[in-house]
């Protein structure tokens, strides 16, 4: 059995099926409606114009930096997800596990998990999960048996974080320096100086941005930083906007279908599951295919993850397409979002799948 078989069995057994009961609980009336009301505040043309005109210096975020990305995303518009100790009482011949749990308690016992994850060396959640449930010691001592991960809906009250907010939280939990010695040999210090003096030259966004980022703009070790830095506010912008489209098809499908709740989360992302859940007693993952100029409608297919998926096509340039013209709605300022009747068809494809 792969690593990866055996991350998914254990998900499946504990944190997934337990918090996909949870997800029966919430007023998904309220958050929907919430969620909908954010999403069509979204100044989309606004960042679109200042952010997406910058030359992004390339960056491969595969590692701690994408999963603490998606784990903060979760975390702010889906659900909280907390590390736990639940004995303290752990011999020192465990060493991870004790400096974890110190660590937990250093900070009352509880914690975000997008804060841990670069602390301890997990790279990734997946990587986190690995070690809780899979990694064990002597004497079938597990660190699950000291320290446990807390999951919650957020509140009907939650108010969701603006980019601006959000992005204020990323800067909050990331080096700059430690981002730059990751990236070493992809940030080329030659090639962004000559980067730079053309696109101040010939963009006057980036150097707004830099001055909004209090980047002291005469210094050049100081502009070099900001110009890093607002490369990679550009490129988390393009991947917030993605994966809250994502997470509009949870909320949607969540509240039209009464019985069988989806969930979506970082590991399963991941590995290609836009989407999580249990219908009909089979687990069943959704991915989201964006798509142009193609008419596919719905399909099931077998994908590498190791759940049977059902991939749906979504279009940004919807209005002329005969399958989706009437499954999306397009929102004044430009955000597509799914309507309650594809979520019918698609819950219709899969419950058909599951009785053949």
């Amino acid at each position: 059995m792969t690593m990866d078989r055996e991350i998914i069995d254990i998900l499946k057994d504990n944190l997934y099926v337990r918090f996909l009961e949870e997800l029966q609980k919430a007023d998904w009336n309220v958050l929907t409606r919430k969620y909908e009301n954010f999403l069509s505040r979204i100044p989309l043309s606004d960042y679109r114009e200042r952010l997406q005109k910058i030359k992004t210096v390339e960056f491969d975020l595969s590692g701690k930096y994408r999963s603490f990305h998606l784990s903060l995303i979760y975390h702010l518009y889906w659900k909280e997800k907390y590390i736990t100790t639940n004995d303290c009482n752990v011999s020192g011949l465990y060493r991870k596990i004790k400096e974890v749990c110190n660590f937990l308690n250093n900070h009352g016992g509880r914690i975000p998990l997008y804060k841990i994850l670069g602390n301890f060396g997990f790279n990734t959640e997946k990587k986190f999960m690995q070690w809780l449930y899979l990694k064990e010691y002597s004497n079938n001592i597990f660190p699950s048996n000291f320290i446990d991960i807390e999951q919650h809906v957020l509140s009907n009250n939650v108010d969701f974080p603006s980019f601006k907010e959000f992005w204020s939280e990323y800067k909050n939990n990331v080096s700059l320096d430690d981002f730059i010695n990751q990236h070493a040999n992809f940030i080329d210090m030659d090639s962004i100086k000559s980067q730079i003096t053309q696109e101040i030259d010939e963009n006057n966004t980036i150097f707004n941005i830099l001055q909004e980022e209090d980047i002291e703009t005469e210094k050049a070790e100081e502009l070099i930083k900001g110009y890093i830095l607002v490369g990679l506010k550009a490129r988390m912008y393009r991947t917030w906007v993605s994966l809250l489209t994502q997470l509009d098809l949870g909320y949607i499908w969540n509240k039209t279908i009464q019985q069988d709740k989806l969930d979506s989360d970082v590991v399963l992302d991941t590995k290609g599951i836009d989407l999580y859940g249990k219908i009909n007693d089979s687990f069943v993952g959704i991915q989201i295919k964006k798509r142009s100029r193609r008419h596919e409608a719905l399909k099931v297919t077998d994908s590498v993850a190791p759940i049977r998926t059902i991939d749906i096509p979504y279009d940004l340039n919807f209005e002329n397409d005969e399958y989706l013209s009437n499954k999306l709605t397009k929102l004044a300022n430009g955000f597509v979002i799914f309507n309650k009747n594809y979520v019918e068809d698609i819950y219709t494809l899969i419950t058909q799948e599951n009785t053949n």
